[in-house]
C-alpha cells in the first residue's frame, strides 16, 4: 500500500507538472499572438511614411529617389525575414537603425545627424523587434525641408545593473511628452505584453529645448 500511495502521489505530480506546462505554453503563444497583432499596427505605419519620403524625393529629384529607393529595396530584403518575429537583439536592431537612417540621409543630406552608442557585450542582448525603427521615424518625420540640422543621438547601456536603458535623444522637439501618438501607445502596449511592469517606454524633455524617448527593460541574453 505504501508503495502504490507514493506512485500515485508521483503520477499526479506528473500529471500536475505537464498541466503546468501546457499552461505556459498556451499563455506563451496567446502573447505572441498579441504581440504579431500589434506589431502589425506599428509595421505598416512606418513603412509606408518611408515609402511617402522616397516619393516624395522622386519629385525633386530622380536619380537621388532612385538611389534611396534602391537603398529601401536592400534594407527590406535584410529585415523582412525577422520582421514578424517576436525577439531579436540589440546587434541586429541597430544594424536595421543605422541602415534605415543611411537611407534618411539619402534624402535630407547635411540636415539630419546620427550617432550611436553601445557596450560589445549588449550585442547579443535579446530586444523586441520594430522597437527602435519607429522611434527614430517618429522623429525623422519631423525633419523636413525646411527644418534646421536635425541630430539623434543613440544610445543602448546598462550600468551594470538588470535592466537595459535605450534613449534616443533629438536636438528638437519631436519627443516632446504631448508628441505622443498612436504609434508611441502600440509601442508601449507592446512592451507592456512582454515585461509586464518591468519595462516603460517615456517621452522626456531634455536641456537645451532637446528631447528623447527612453526605454527601460530587462537585461536578457539572447538564449534565455
Amino acid at each position: 500500500m505504501v508503495i502504490l500511495d507514493r506512485r500515485r502521489v508521483a503520477q499526479a505530480r506528473e500529471r500536475l507538472h505537464a498541466a503546468e506546462l501546457d499552461r505556459i505554453a498556451a499563455e506563451r503563444r496567446s502573447v505572441e499572438s498579441d504581440l504579431q497583432a500589434l506589431q502589425a499596427r506599428v509595421e505598416p505605419k512606418f513603412l509606408f511614411n518611408t515609402l511617402a519620403q522616397v516619393q516624395e524625393l522622386y519629385d525633386q529629384d530622380c536619380v537621388r529617389g532612385e538611389r534611396m529607393l534602391d537603398d529601401l529595396i536592400a534594407y527590406l530584403r535584410a529585415a523582412m525575414p525577422r520582421i514578424r518575429e517576436t525577439s531579436s537583439t540589440v546587434g541586429q536592431e541597430l544594424e536595421l537603425a543605422r541602415a534605415y537612417l543611411e537611407i534618411v540621409k539619402v534624402r535630407l543630406g547635411e540636415r539630419i545627424e546620427y550617432a550611436i552608442k553601445t557596450q560589445p557585450e549588449l550585442a547579443d542582448a535579446r530586444f523586441p523587434p520594430m522597437m527602435l525603427l519607429p522611434l527614430i521615424d517618429h522623429a525623422v518625420l519631423r525633419a523636413d525641408d525646411q527644418s534646421p540640422i536635425r541630430a539623434l543621438h543613440i544610445a543602448m547601456l546598462h550600468d551594470g545593473d538588470a535592466q537595459l536603458r535605450v534613449t534616443i535623444r533629438d536636438n528638437g522637439a519631436a519627443f516632446a511628452p504631448e508628441a505622443a501618438d498612436e504609434g508611441v501607445g502600440s509601442l508601449r502596449e507592446r512592451l507592456a505584453a512582454l515585461y509586464g511592469e518591468k519595462a516603460s517606454l517615456a517621452l522626456e524633455h531634455c536641456e537645451r529645448e532637446a528631447t528623447a524617448a527612453v526605454i527601460s527593460l530587462p537585461l536578457e541574453p539572447a538564449t534565455s
